[in-house]
């Protein structure tokens, strides 16, 4: 998962990272990468684990440990990767919805940073 995030952040702000290592030293384009990447995987998680949590088809049936990796990780495959990590035909409604906002931002991210 860690490959597929570091990946989705790009080279750029991975170079900047690994030469400047202080968050204050930062380039103004790696801290809103930064930012923003946290902040969507944080809320992606968390709207996930709290609408999957009791669905017995999704992660209802998982231990509670599996529950917050699989949350995770389909927070953070449709955004980066591309692709999901649940059955998207046994997911709530919700969830789907929360699952495309984050696709469709993906996909106008990767649009718009071609134009330049």
């Amino acid at each position: 998962m860690a490959l597929v995030i570091i990946g989705g952040i790009g080279f750029a702000v991975i170079i900047d990272v690994v030469k400047t290592r202080k968050f204050k030293k930062l380039t103004l384009n790696s801290k809103i990468v930064l930012s923003t990447t946290g902040a969507l995987l944080g809320i992606a998680f968390i709207l996930v684990f709290a609408f999957e949590f009791f669905n017995p088809e999704t992660l209802g049936s998982l231990s509670f440990g599996d529950k917050i990796l699989a949350a995770m990780f389909h927070a953070v495959t449709p955004r980066t990767a591309g692709f999901n990590t649940l059955p998207m035909e046994n997911l709530t409604l919700s969830t789907k919805f929360i699952t495309m906002v984050f696709d469709v931002h993906w996909w106008f991210t990767w649009f718009d940073c071609r134009w330049y």
